[in-house]
């Protein structure tokens, strides 16, 4: 992931990572100089005891968490996916985002199954799903030391028993369960805080820079042409039948959002059958609409921050897309219920 360095911050960077924290602030709404002072002391305090990427991840989820458990009587509609939920829909009000980057269906549907106690009054799951993640075990993606160990710690949804689980995996886990314990008071943020800290840290605003030459669009291609296949792996699809079986049965409709990529890797998938395979996984749920934004062409080079991820931009257009598809869908089921 761009921009995110995983070793810790030696001392001659800590100018660098306290410029980083001022950056995050500016991009918060403004709740009173002592709620700022505290998250300034909350990300200063961390940088010599957790790496960077660690210090982001663990506020980002715990945050999610936090805002979950003080308004699950009123959450209506989850969110769940990889990075391109968490940064693709700005959620508000009776909507709760606990995308997390990476993301694999094991943790998604051990995760609903956590959630679903928790909130009864949901009506809708928003899946986002990744062609390039979603069917791998968080142990196999670059994200795994971090990943996968915060979601036992914060949810106890334990590993991916296709995964393998290391001593450093562990140890992480031990390592962020203490930071949590010792932080937990501080990690209580607005919905609004919690996708500007991840996003401000992580990505720029725009991708035009980075796609700039033909060198780099080449790069970015080559980057993903190896991992090119069809997500819904064999080993993988029972945790997505899972999910959807588990919506059905609480009476919660399912949007499963193929969202928007930048022409740099549609050209990948244009014949892949990961499509089609996916056509065919939800053929038999009457609770699952698709809502496919992939080849969007409302989404121009301004609407992403890299090849794959919106900027803020462009997930608020995304957001305000899914919002009226969703009304749409259900005004119109609403329509054809009525006596």
């Amino acid at each position: 992931m761009g921009g995110v360095h995983h070793y810790r911050i030696p001392w001659q960077l800590i100018p660098v990572y306290d410029f980083l924290c001022r950056c995050v602030l500016c991009v918060w709404p403004s709740r009173g100089k002592g709620h700022h002072d505290r998250m300034v002391s909350l990300l200063y305090k961390v940088r010599h005891s957790l790496p960077l990427t660690h210090t982001v991840y663990t506020v980002t989820a715990a945050s999610q968490k936090a805002y979950l458990t003080s308004h699950s009587a009123r959450t209506e509609t989850l969110i769940l996916g990889t990075s391109h939920a968490l940064f693709g829909y700005k959620a508000a009000g009776e909507e709760c985002n606990l995308g997390v980057p990476s993301c694999d269906l094991y943790s998604m549907e051990r995760l609903f199954e956590r959630v679903l106690p928790a909130a009864p009054g949901l009506k809708r799951l928003v899946l986002f799903f990744s062609p390039f993640s979603s069917g791998f075990t968080i142990q196999r993606s670059s994200v795994a030391l971090f990943v996968s160990p915060l979601l036992n710690v914060l949810w106890n949804i334990g590993y991916n028993p296709r995964g393998r689980v290391t001593a450093e995996s562990l140890s992480n886990q031990e390592q962020m369960a203490s930071f949590i314990r010792n932080k937990e008071k501080s990690l209580v943020l607005t919905l609004e805080e919690i996708w500007g800290l991840f996003r401000a840290l992580v990505f720029p605003a725009s991708c035009q820079d980075i796609l700039r030459s033909r060198e780099s669009r080449d790069r970015y291609r080559r980057s993903k042409a190896t991992v090119v296949r069809s997500s819904l792996e064999n080993s993988e699809l029972p945790f997505f039948y899972g999910i959807l079986r588990r919506a059905a049965a609480h009476g919660i409709k399912v949007y499963l959002v193929l969202p928007p990529f930048h022409e740099v890797y549609r050209e990948l998938f244009s014949a892949h059958c990961f499509f089609r395979h996916l056509s065919l996984a939800v053929r038999n749920f009457e609770n699952v609409a698709v809502l496919d934004y992939f080849s969007d062409a409302s989404f121009g080079e301004n609407d992403f921050a890299d090849p794959e991820h919106l900027n803020a931009q462009g997930a608020q257009k995304l957001t305000l897309k899914i919002r009226t598809a969703i009304r749409a869908l259900e005004d119109t089921h609403k329509a054809g219920v009525t006596p």
